[in-house]
């Protein structure tokens, strides 16, 4: 670490002490302030550029603010809650109204660990009826969650996890009804499964949960399978589990495998898509939970997949593919593509052919977007490609799963571009 990067975070460990007594109380509640109507306020320093693009295919500035690091459509394909970060020791969430751009309501959220200066809250996740507005706060010493109505109104603490997980800890989050949240909550040594009734004030605990590196919902939010692994004969070998949200209980799908990566349900909850990076055992794979059996889609010597999820229809499965010299030289690829396989066939079809196809896929719609050349979006499977927005030297666009996204019908997509820094030249001797 450089001196000067270690000086600046023990500054700032300093005074977030001196000033964690003072801010106790908002802490726990926060700020919460509604005003229906209300202009995004615009950040002209250091800015983020949000664009919204209609069904059109046209792209419309939203707002400038100083950081977007978390974006989510409400179930409505209007209303949509993104996060700023407003000073070094605060951030805001926005419930906003995409089509007329204001602020319906901000939640101030005060950060007291000095490392953390913007990505919080994190996980932001709406009821599927639109109602409830859920997220998680880290504070570094702990991880709160915390759910409100969306009109600002009856903001809870719903429980404290009593560590930091990421996002690559097996975390579930997500909501299994109107107003039941499914959330992971550690308590040490464990991790357990929480149901959160907001309806009733109550929650249960469903199950401890196995320790994983990876953990998906089905679609229909009953079962949740977990990616569980360890150092054995040799490799990394990893193994899947399901757990049913009803009972808690736990069964074993797949057996250790070498080097599995994440696990993916289909629509209809049959099947699950995982990868292989290991030599024995290279390529792309489809189980079936009914059969217990699993077959490979593809993938050669030369070609490492990595799935992004399916089609919504379950017909394809999108993988972000680079090829690669030998298998060795893998980390780094010298060609990466974005390609559609289909699941009865194994035909394929690629969408693009440049490295690093950076994506951004609709669960619903059947579309994508990914930057080659600019910003790009097609249809799922065969639909055309089109231009969103050309490549500029001064601009990058942030497109990934949380700052950026698709609303539910797909009529809407949502992305954020900053400004490249470019060093000044030293003046001419």
């Amino acid at each position: 670490m450089k001196k000067g990067l270690l000086l600046s975070i023990l500054v700032l460990i300093l005074v977030s002490a001196l000033a964690e007594g003072s801010c106790e109380s908002s802490k726990q509640q926060g700020e919460i302030t509604a005003g229906p109507g209300t202009p995004l306020s615009v950040t002209p320093d250091d800015p983020v550029e949000v664009y919204v693009m209609s069904s059109d295919g046209q792209p419309r500035l939203l707002t400038t603010l100083s950081s977007v690091p978390q974006w989510a459509w409400a179930p409505d394909d209007d209303h949509a809650a993104l996060v700023t970060n407003i000073t070094s020791y605060s951030d805001r969430i926005h419930v906003i109204s995409v089509k007329a751009g204001t602020d319906i309501v901000t939640a101030d959220i005060p950060i007291t660990w000095s490392h953390k200066l913007a990505g919080n809250p994190s996980r932001l996740a709406w009821s599927p009826n639109g109602e409830w507005l859920a997220w998680e706060s880290d504070s570094g010493h702990r991880v709160t969650l915390e759910a409100m109505r969306v009109d600002g109104s009856d903001r809870r603490n719903l429980a404290a996890s009593d560590s930091n997980p990421s996002a690559e800890d097996g975390v579930v989050f997500g909501w299994k009804d109107d107003h039941t949240l499914l959330a992971t909550v550690w308590e040490s040594p464990n991790r357990l499964l929480y149901e959160f009734d907001l309806a009733n004030g109550t929650e249960r605990e469903v199950a401890t949960q196995p320790e994983a590196s990876w953990a998906e919902v089905s679609r229909d939010a009953s079962r949740v399978v977990f990616v569980v692994g360890g150092e054995r004969q040799g490799c990394y070998a990893s193994s899947l589990w399901i757990m049913d949200v009803s009972d808690g209980s736990l069964h074993q799908v797949l057996s250790d495998t070498c080097q599995l990566e994440g696990a993916f349900w289909s629509p209809d909850g049959s099947q699950i898509a995982y990868d292989v990076v290991h030599e024995n055992a290279w390529g792309t794979y489809i189980l079936d939970l009914a059969s217990g059996t699993s077959r490979k889609l593809g993938s050669s010597a030369t070609l490492w997949d990595h799935v992004l999820g399916w089609s919504p229809d379950g017909s394809w499965i999108v993988v972000n593919r680079s090829r690669c010299p030998t298998r060795m030289m893998c980390s780094l690829p010298f060609e990466g593509l974005l390609v559609l396989i289909s699941v009865a066939s194994g035909d394929e079809k690629v969408i693009s052919s440049r490295f690093p196809p950076i994506y951004v896929l609709s669960p619903n719609r059947g579309a994508v977007a990914f930057q080659e050349d600019g910003l790009q979006v097609a249809q799922i499977p065969s639909g055309p490609m089109r231009q969103v927005m050309p490549y500029s030297l001064n601009w990058r666009f942030d497109l990934d799963d949380s700052a950026s996204g698709w609303s539910p019908d797909g009529q809407w997509f949502a992305f954020t571009r900053s400004r490249i820094s470019t060093p000044t030249p030293p003046p001419s001797p």
